[in-house]
């Protein structure tokens, strides 16, 4: 049983992927099942580099969603349509808080394992 602190929480985060800054997207697994659900988009990002501090750009495409709107777990290979482009998910990184951050690679491209 959840806390009122933990339901607030949860609350909050769900808001946040309904929020206007929030885009449609559409995930597919490949065995006929989709969910268009809302995302946070950010086709390019910056992260610094833990031993050097330098700031690294990556031009690889992502997006953040809320894991319970989708009815199916998400993985690698599975398709993603956002912005009328399709992405294949290249690696998806579990937050712990219910949502996932999915590193895509365009359709065209194919991610390299």
């Amino acid at each position: 049983m959840r806390t009122l602190l933990q339901q607030i929480a949860i609350d909050a985060q769900k808001a946040f992927y309904n929020a206007d800054f929030a885009e449609p997207v559409t995930i597919s697994d490949g065995l006929g099942n989709s969910a268009a659900i809302n995302g946070i988009v950010d086709l390019t990002h910056q992260e610094v580099d833990l031993e050097t501090q330098t700031i690294v750009m990556s031009a690889k495409p992502r997006v953040s969603i809320w894991s319970p709107d989708v009815p199916f777990e998400v993985k690698q290979m599975q398709t993603v349509v956002m912005r009328g482009a399709n992405y294949i998910i290249r690696d998806v990184e579990q937050q712990g808080d219910g949502s996932l951050i999915l590193i895509l690679n365009s359709s065209a491209t194919p991610p390299q394992y």
